[in-house]
């Protein structure tokens, strides 16, 4: 296999301020520097933030919208919503667990799209005179926002990697002994075969932000909050019907 060295760069990923670069050359060529690449759908940042992937991801996710309101605006309200939910909220979600935000300027957008689309089913346009609730629209509709969506896609995809699911490595992720007390500061790991049953992960606090709100530290929290009923669902279907945010509206 030859690579194309056009279609290569290079993207220094650090949140130091001062970097150490480096050029690299293949084929006598030195490849480009980038800041920002996409891989595989995302959008990855060289200060592993995803503020480009979000405001990417939102813009097509606005003009597939705006497409479905000029050619659908007469057809019925199931058309519209199915219409939304298979063209425009995939485009919102895809690989969600990869770049799920924090920082409530990066939600916003994400849940303006659908609160535009649920304007849209409803044939409720905005109005200054007599302004009405989005929020009632979504409980009139039976969905949930995208963010408690994003938080069980966390959760199922947790389920894909402790069960073997994905080939996605655990046995890294400490986890604590059968003995441990909550109110201990010291963490006992024991990876032995009851602790590993109780499928509870010792949580952890990280320096760097970035890494604060990846995956792992991340889903630990609400992962180990879930009860013993819900983690030892023997199928994912069976998990999915638990925290599936739109199982509960339905």
């Amino acid at each position: 296999m030859e690579f194309n060295v056009d279609k290569c760069a290079i993207m220094n990923i650090t949140t130091k301020r001062n970097k150490s670069l480096f050029d690299y050359s293949m084929k006598g060529q030195i490849l480009e520097k980038v800041k920002h690449h996409p891989y595989l759908g995302v959008e990855l940042a060289d200060n592993m933030k995803y503020n480009i992937h979000i405001e990417n991801i939102t813009s097509k996710a606005s003009r597939v919208l705006g497409f479905i309101k000029r050619n659908l605006r007469h057809c019925p309200k199931t058309i519209k919503e199915r219409a939304y939910h298979t063209l425009v909220r995939p485009k919102l979600e895809y690989s969600s667990p990869i770049w799920n935000p924090q920082q409530k300027t990066q939600i916003k957008p994400i849940e303006q799209v659908q609160r535009n689309a649920a304007r849209f089913v409803l044939k409720k346009p905005f109005n200054y005179q007599n302004p009405t609730s989005v929020t009632s629209m979504l409980l009139e509709l039976k969905w949930p926002t995208l963010e408690q969506r994003r938080s069980s896609f966390d959760l199922i995809f947790m389920y894909k990697i402790v069960h073997q699911l994905v080939a996605v490595p655990i046995n890294y992720l400490p986890m604590p002994s059968p003995k441990y007390n909550m109110d201990e500061a010291v963490y006992i790991c024991n990876t032995n075969s009851s602790a590993r049953n109780n499928m509870k992960f010792v949580t952890y606090h990280c320096n760097i932000n970035a890494y604060q709100h990846s995956f792992f530290p991340r889903v630990i929290i609400p992962w180990n909050n879930l009860p013993g009923t819900t983690l030892r669902q023997s199928t994912l279907d069976g998990f999915k019907a638990v925290v599936h945010p739109s199982a509960k509206m339905c």
